[in-house]
């Protein structure tokens, strides 16, 4: 499947000026800021920002994965995009490379989101299966 870059075009012209690039691990606190303020109703935000900065810090170690910042003129990071080649793999990937780290940072934000987090995370993989 080809993408036609061509349609973004219009959308990226109208950005302010400003460069965009790969996330280098000092941006990772300004990646989770924005998604702490971008996504409130996601599953992963109620688990803190620990969590969210332990999976934009998975995201990056992935092979093939890939995550890019839009900074402004000053250098400030202000948009961010991120992409895995399969996201039942990563979640799997996670867990097996970050289990302990992961269940420590949601344990210590909010144990009532870590067992939701854990029963949803169990039930889709095991549907996947089927």
């Amino acid at each position: 499947m080809t993408s036609n870059l061509s349609q973004f075009v219009p959308f990226l012209e109208s950005l302010p000026p400003g460069t965009i690039g790969e996330v280098r691990s000092e941006e990772l606190d300004a990646i989770v800021a924005i998604h702490l303020r971008a996504f409130p109703a996601t599953f992963i935000t109620p688990l803190g920002p620990a969590m969210v900065r332990l999976y934009y810090d998975a995201t990056l170690k992935l092979p093939n994965g890939c995550c890019f910042v839009y900074r402004n003129e000053t250098g400030a990071v202000v948009g961010f995009v991120t992409s895995v080649p399969s996201v039942t793999e990563f979640y799997r990937w996670l867990m097996r490379r970050y289990c302990f780290r992961a269940v420590g940072a949601c344990f210590r934000s909010s144990p009532r989101a870590l067992l939701a987090m854990v029963r949803r995370l169990f039930t889709r993989l095991l549907s996947e299966r089927r």
